[in-house]
């Protein structure tokens, strides 16, 4: 008898495999049965937060058996991520905002998983305690020094806020 196996790839994460064997005396016989494929999963999907006026970066993983093939976001306006998952913002980052992504991920084989993520963008704050000196500073238990902040910056607009 010989065997050809097809394998035919659906997008619901499952392979099809198909087995036609045939005797010495020509009968045919099929076999159909069904195999599941794993979908990638995101090695160090998390939120973050960036400054207003500044880049932001990040390189997002995943693994798949088969191999990871490219990455896609919903906002393609702010961001941008290529297929090896590095992300970046492709517009100004000029104010405050919150951006919700889903971003999804496909293998080889096109099976699919998605995740959602934040990205805070929020205002710098500057402490600044003019006439501070080494001699001010306060150790706590694990020696690490600290500074008693007198007041601070708002970075967009220098406008002093007092603690």
């Amino acid at each position: 008898m010989r065997a050809k196996f097809l394998i035919f790839i659906f997008a619901f994460f499952i392979i099809l495999v198909s087995t036609n064997l045939v005797s010495a005396t020509s009968d045919s016989y099929t076999i159909n049965w069904i195999v599941p494929s794993e979908q990638p999963t995101f090695d160090n999907l998390q939120n973050h937060t960036s400054y207003v006026n500044t880049s932001f970066t990040y390189n997002l993983d995943a693994t798949d058996t088969d191999g990871i093939d490219c990455f896609i976001l919903n906002d393609t306006s702010t961001f941008n991520i290529n297929c090896s998952g590095y992300i970046e913002n492709v517009t100004s980052l000029d104010t405050a905002n919150i951006y919700n992504l889903n971003v999804t991920v496909n293998d080889t084989l096109n099976n699919l998983n998605s995740g959602l993520f934040w990205i805070n963008i929020t205002e710098q704050i500057i402490r600044n305690c003019d006439g501070i000196t080494d001699t001010d500073l306060i150790f706590g238990t694990d020696t690490s020094p600290y500074v008693q902040l007198c007041y601070a910056i708002k970075f967009s607009t220098s406008e002093s806020i007092n603690l």
